[in-house]
């Protein structure tokens, strides 16, 4: 068990000791990364300065991290030298805070005679070394992979402290590499930007509900699933409001809101009608998979009085650099996770943002797909978020806005509510979204992201051209050719359409009904389908002198009913829906009888 004991300097006399397990001790001033923490004014020791790192053999050597002076023993130490137990290291001169490590345990160090003095390589080491360093990123990547495995593991053994402990690994591995590339004055800036979103009901409470941060003197950048409440809240007599940060936060009522015109328009896109990925033949008689998009263009403005002079205000990242987004890539944001944690009922009240940091996982289209480098605008990443975090900015090393975070993979918990999935993949929106709105190019651009979305789901099926040809192929009679269309109409449910129904309990519910007039013809048997836009349950009811006959109540959005009658028969069917508009297809086919 690694041990430290300060001889001289601010932490003289002091004695610490390190968790057996680890494998990397880190000295220096700062907090979120060192091991082994010196207070902020001694200026000596560098924010890290330096680290010990244990090999397989069980030996400890000395990273370097450049300048910073370290010295084993009374000589200024090498790269990889290795540090034995006992050891007195002096940190930034000679004469300075110094500290006795000891290294106790069984362990192969202590079984074996020590490794024989080494002929040194200083410069090849010094720039295996800088390798290391650069390769931070990639390693927290490769963390997270192995936790993802690892958690598995983990879970069939009920071992939650382990699990417990390689998240704890994850978050330091991430950590080391942001505060590598991210200075402290831009995490600083970063977190004072960072404004809680908060909602006012009509009674005078209050509840956070995103993140926002300034782009402008009365501007801030949000979602637009935050944006939009503020119309619901001031429909309901309530208010929404930004907070700054910190126990004397200002807080400024958003007067107005601009969301990406996207936004809708992609989830209009995608609901008008489910696309089936029907290319994925891995069980030819399975139902295809749904494509399913997080939520896309999910980017707004909200603005607030003039004069309101927020600060800091954060630049966007060029289109340059966004483009130039990679796997790996450290990023970091700052905001307001509230789901399921312990005292985040006082965000509202006063404002504490959390900063949390990752990296890149992944960089596609909406869609999930790879895309092109302009439609490139979802960023998968790591960063551990919750419900509350929305809205919150994601920056890169030079401080600047690359993506806003907007969703993360979840699961459902037992009572209701929900939890992280552990592959910790979850999702930020493209900057550049948030420039065109600010440069009011974003309704222009509309029309050509439309015709992408076609382009790329071109591919894929649409619902209502896999499934009726499906319905048909599986309900016809034996021995049937093939169906003749004998009508197809599209119908709207609309307010003139509107009737009271009785609930199972009596109670009575508002309904939209059409009736449509239709004949069926002698020893021809047939079926009516009745498919709705949007997904929306509807039924339908074939109805012969008043009296109904067959009836399709499931709760599916494609309702059919089959015939067969030995004379030419008229009736009527009826479609049924929930009271709003609706916008469906009739249709009709017919069979030849089989022949005899």
């Amino acid at each position: 068990m690694p041990t430290i004991r300060h001889r001289a300097g601010p932490l003289a006399g002091q004695e610490q000791t390190i968790d057996p397990r680890a494998e990397r001790i880190m000295f220096g001033r700062d907090p979120a990364v060192c091991d082994v923490v010196f207070p902020p004014d001694q200026t000596l020791v560098a924010r890290r300065h330096f680290a010990l790192v244990r090999k397989p053999s069980g030996e400890w050597l000395v990273e370097d991290f450049g300048d910073p002076f370290v010295s084993v023993n009374g000589h200024a130490a090498e790269p990889d030298e290795r540090v034995p137990s006992g050891a007195i290291i002096e940190l930034g001169k000679k004469g300075g805070p110094s500290f006795e490590v000891l290294f106790e345990g069984k362990g192969l160090d202590d079984a074996l005679p020590a490794t024989a003095i080494q002929q040194k390589a200083p410069a090849a080491r010094q720039a295996a070394a800088r390798a290391r360093n650069l390769a931070l990123a990639g390693v927290a990547v490769a963390a997270a992979f192995a936790i993802g495995g690892g958690a598995f593991m983990y879970f069939n053994r009920s071992d939650g402290a382990k699990l417990e402990q390689a998240v704890a690994a994850l978050q330091k591995a991430q950590d080391q590499a942001a505060a590598d590339s991210i200075t402290a004055p831009v995490r600083d800036r970063l977190v004072e930007a960072s404004h809680v979103v908060v909602l006012q009901f009509p009674g005078g409470e209050v509840t956070a509900t995103g993140t926002a941060s300034p782009v402008g003197p009365d501007l801030l950048v949000t979602n637009a699933h935050v944006a939009e409440l503020r119309d619901r809240a001031v429909a309901g007599g309530g208010k929404l409001f930004v907070r700054s940060p910190g126990p004397n936060g200002k807080t400024y009522e958003v007067i107005e809101t601009k969301l990406h015109p996207g936004y809708r328009a992609f989830q209009a896109f995608l609901s008008k009608d489910p696309i089936y990925v029907t290319s994925v033949k891995a069980c030819p008689n399975c139902f295809p998979s749904e494509l399913q998009a997080v939520t896309s263009y999910d980017v707004a403005l909200m603005r607030v009085a003039p004069g309101s002079n927020l600060s800091p205000i954060l630049e966007v990242a060029t289109t340059e650099e966004l483009h130039n987004l990679r796997p790996g890539q450290v990023l970091a944001l700052a905001g307001y996770p509230t789901e399921r944690i312990r005292g985040s009922e006082m965000q509202a009240l006063t404002a504490t943002p959390n900063y949390r940091a990752g990296v890149v996982s992944a960089i596609t289209d909406m869609f999930s797909l790879p895309g092109d480098i302009d439609h490139r605008r979802q960023i998968l990443h790591n960063i551990a978020v919750t419900g509350g975090n929305s809205g919150s900015p994601m920056i890169a090393a030079n401080g600047k806005i690359v993506g806003l975070l907007n969703a993360g993979n979840v699961l459902a918990h037992g009572d209701g509510g929900r939890m992280p999935n552990a592959a910790i993949i979850n999702y930020g929106q493209r900057a550049d979204l948030a420039r065109e709105l600010m440069d009011g190019t974003a309704e222009a651009n509309l029309e050509r992201e439309r015709a992408y979305w076609t382009r790329q789901t071109a591919a894929f099926q649409r619902g209502f051209d896999y499934l009726v040809p499906r319905i048909l192929a599986e309900t016809g009679p034996a021995k049937a050719g093939k169906p003749a269309e004998v009508a197809q109409t599209k119908f709207t449910l609309t307010t003139g359409d509107q009737y009271t129904a009785k609930d199972p309990q009596g109670k009575d519910i508002p309904r939209r009904q059409k009736i449509h007039r239709v004949t069926m013809k002698a020893n021809a048997p047939g079926i009516f389908i009745a498919y709705a836009e949007r997904q929306t349950q509807i039924q339908m009811y074939l109805v012969i002198n008043g009296q109904i006959v067959q009836q399709d109540e499931r709760r599916i959005w494609f309702p059919f009913l089959r015939y067969s009658y030995p004379q030419d028969t008229t009736a009527e069917i009826y479609v049924v829906g929930p009271a709003s508009d609706v916008n469906y297809t009739l249709l009709q086919y017919s069979w030849e009888p089989p022949k005899s």
